[in-house]
């Protein structure tokens, strides 16, 4: 069931106004990979998700950050679903989250990229892992926090169930999926 593998936030964007974007490390593991994917187009058939309430936006990461789709990328739920369908990861390299994080914030989580940053419409970025960061996470996790995102964590794999604690927005904000180290 979706509801084991992501943290209990999810089922309240169902009906809200959102924004809601993924930032996906591209040094999973396929098996990882898949569930993931998964994950992905079952929460894209759940949020109602067009131009006019919920909005998904994707990215993957490694050393760098490649978009995938920016949060004004698509107009409906069936083009955001053909696109997860599509999404392929570009392979891992040294794993650089709080980079990336704040790539996403300073790039992704803005206007220009679709995001609608007053009252009504809750920013989230979901941040999904498979191991520890190589840079430093405490700065931009924190930085997102204070501009009001709320941050979502999946662990899996690898993950470091304390790292992704810390990066959430409030340790319930966070899940591990499958095995990790700690």
């Amino acid at each position: 069931m979706l509801s084991e593998h992501i943290p209990m936030i999810f089922l309240c964007l169902v009906t809200g106004f959102a924004d809601v974007f993924f930032l996906v490390d591209s040094s999973i593991k396929p098996q990882q990979f898949q569930m993931i994917k998964s994950i992905l187009i079952g929460l894209a058939n759940q949020l109602n998700v067009n131009i006019d309430s919920n909005r998904m936006g994707l990215a993957q990461f490694s050393d760098d950050t490649k978009v995938e789709f920016r949060l004004n990328g698509y107009k409906t739920k069936e083009e955001v679903v053909a696109h997860l369908q599509r999404f392929r990861l570009r392979g891992g390299g040294p794993r650089k989250t709080g980079a990336a994080m704040d790539y996403t914030r300073t790039n992704l989580l803005t206007p220009e990229a679709g995001a609608r940053l007053y009252p009504g419409f809750g920013q989230y970025l979901v941040l999904m892992t498979s191991g520890r960061s190589d840079d430093s996470v405490l700065r931009p996790s924190q930085t997102l926090k204070d501009q009001s995102i709320n941050v979502i964590t999946v662990g899996v794999d690898n993950a470091d169930p304390v790292e992704i604690q810390i990066i959430a927005t409030d340790p319930t904000m966070s899940k591990t999926v499958g095995k990790s180290i700690g």
